[in-house]
C-alpha cells in the first residue's frame, strides 16, 4: 500500500480493504453494558465478575489462536480477552503520533 503524505494539513484516517476473506467471518460477542455504561457514577461492584463472565464467554465462543507478547510474558493457561488487552496496552504504540500530526501543521492544544 502506498501512501503519499506529502501535504501539509493532510493525514489518514482510515484504510480500505478490497478483497475476499480467508475465512467465514463471525459476530465477536460484546462486553455486557453494565460494564460499560454507568449512569450517574461509576459502579465497579460486579465489574471484575462481569469481566471474567465475558471472558469465558468469549473464550469458548472464539478463542484467541496465540498470546500476544510471548517473548515478554510467561504463557498462561486461561487466555481471555482481559488478559489480551492488558498485554496490548502495556506497550507503547505509535508514539511519534504526535510529531507527524505537529509536522503535517496541526496543533494538539
Amino acid at each position: 500500500m502506498i501512501l503519499l503524505l506529502t501535504k501539509d494539513w493532510v493525514f489518514p484516517v482510515a484504510g480500505l480493504c478490497v478483497g475476499y476473506p480467508a475465512e467465514a467471518g463471525r459476530v465477536s460477542p460484546r462486553l455486557p453494558l453494565a460494564v460499560t455504561v454507568h449512569t450517574n457514577r461509576y459502579d465497579e461492584a460486579n465489574l471484575e465478575r462481569d469481566i471474567d463472565a465475558y471472558d469465558r464467554r468469549r473464550q469458548a465462543l472464539q478463542p484467541y489462536r496465540r498470546q500476544r507478547y510471548a517473548d515478554r510474558y510467561a504463557d498462561v493457561e486461561f487466555y481471555g480477552w482481559s488478559e489480551e488487552k492488558a498485554r496490548h496496552y502495556s506497550v507503547p504504540e505509535r508514539t511519534d503520533f504526535g510529531a507527524f500530526i505537529r509536522d503535517k501543521g496541526f496543533s494538539l492544544k
